[in-house]
């Protein structure tokens, strides 16, 4: 929707696919975030899967809403400007990304796919030991 400014007569257009790239990243979101919560409730002392999953959804309620109170906040201090949107844009673009993979550094995915086993192998070939899951996860 940061294009409506640059092209407001293409408004349907843009917003139409505005909102299927949403449903895209929405589905892709909900098939990683299962395996998320099940690493996440697989750690010590962590609650069980169903109180994490009740926690992690109040919590993406609320970061929703505060999301939404400054994008309209940021909207209305850009007005329609495009030297001011697009800056904007790839400015919370950028803190959404990096947030995002803060948040994902503390995920110890205990799943081996082919490039994980390969790196395990690799590791123990080269020092004689297994690396943890954790470092696995970093790596």
């Amino acid at each position: 929707l940061a294009a409506l400014p640059a092209f407001p007569q293409y408004f349907v257009p843009i917003a139409g696919l505005a909102n299927v790239a949403k449903n895209i990243s929405y589905l892709a979101a909900s098939a990683s975030r299962a395996a998320i919560h099940r690493a996440l409730s697989n750690r010590q002392g962590a609650a069980n899967l169903g109180d994490l999953t009740a926690k992690s959804g109040s919590q993406t309620i609320v970061a929703s809403l505060v999301g939404l109170g400054l994008g309209v906040g940021v909207s209305n201090a850009c007005g329609g400007d495009v030297t001011t949107v697009w800056p904007a844009w790839a400015a919370l673009s950028a803190t959404h990304l990096t947030c995002t993979w803060l948040s994902l550094r503390y995920v110890a995915d205990v799943e081996l796919d082919p490039p994980r086993l390969a790196a395990l192998v690799d590791a123990f070939l080269e020092t004689g030991t297994c690396p943890t899951p954790a470092e696995t996860s970093s790596a």
